[in-house]
């Protein structure tokens, strides 16, 4: 072993660490289905009666798991976010899985849409290192 390669290898290590971690961005989908099943359930079951105060506090708190998980999956983010400006660990998978929470962090309008359209841009300005990996 040259010593080159052993240099190297630590920064690939740590980079494979940090792609594992950002799988902890999946917990958006959690939130995303909740809040969804729970704005779902309140338009249903609208009354006529019902204040518009009332309705808005019914739809603030069905949004509580979109923000709560979007607290939890935040380290992911950040961890894809290093990989891809301070590494050069470039997986295709890993691409293809970070392109997939971007767009679904777009969708958790208003608290995680910015952090999707981040995620999202960074992927489309690095996105020529991805084509020829394995």
């Amino acid at each position: 072993m040259d010593k080159a390669s052993t240099l190297k290898e630590p920064k690939f290590i740590y980079s494979k660490i940090m792609a594992v971690m950002s799988l902890t961005q999946i917990l958006i989908l959690g939130g995303l289905a909740s809040s969804s099943f729970e704005l779902y359930q309140i338009f249903t079951n609208l009354n006529v009666q019902d204040t518009p105060e009332e309705t808005a506090q019914r739809i603030s708190h069905a949004l509580v798991p979109l923000a709560t998980f979007m607290i939890v999956s935040f380290p992911g983010w950040l961890c894809a976010m290093c990989i891809l400006m301070f590494t050069q660990y470039r997986n295709r998978d890993f691409y293809y899985f970070s392109t997939s929470m971007s767009i679904m962090m777009t969708i958790g309008f208003p608290i995680s849409t910015l952090f999707g359209i981040i995620l999202g841009l960074a992927l489309f300005l690095k996105r020529k290192q991805f084509k020829h990996c394995d």
